[in-house]
């Protein structure tokens, strides 16, 4: 398992690329590190690519794990965050899309799903004139 990580603070966003199989914990610990950064900013944007995991090999207690872990960082990520998920897997595409409106109907917290890198910078780009 791997994270990633890198800031581009020109652009305000984070690029995190995940590989290999984790747990929840694995991926909390990988996200923490973003927060510890000196060129991270509250409200900076992430990009999260996730093609180098298999989602449907998950267990879905780890899936239902990841809220609580990863919300404890909410304050810490600001108000405005907003997250753009990049899978190239098809299955996992559709698996991402439903979570994403599973989490809009819980709050205000702002996801997209997209296929490609381009596509999910420019979302996140236009998200910042907002």
């Amino acid at each position: 398992m791997s994270v990633e990580v890198e800031i581009r603070a020109k652009e305000k966003v984070v690029v995190a690329c995940l590989k290999g199989q984790m747990t929840a914990e694995e991926l909390a610990v990988g996200y923490a590190r973003i927060f510890e950064d000196p060129a991270f900013e509250i409200n900076m944007a992430a990009l999260w690519d996730i093609s180098g995991l298999n989602l449907t090999r998950i267990e879905i207690s780890e899936i239902r794990a990841l809220p609580k872990l990863l919300g404890q960082y909410s304050t810490r990520r600001g108000a405005q965050y907003r997250a753009a998920i990049v899978t190239n897997r098809v299955a996992d595409f559709q698996l991402l899309r439903m979570y994403a409106a599973l989490l809009k109907l819980i709050g205000s917290f702002r996801m997209k799903v997209f296929t490609n890198h381009e596509d999910a910078l420019a979302w996140l780009a236009l998200q910042k004139d907002e």
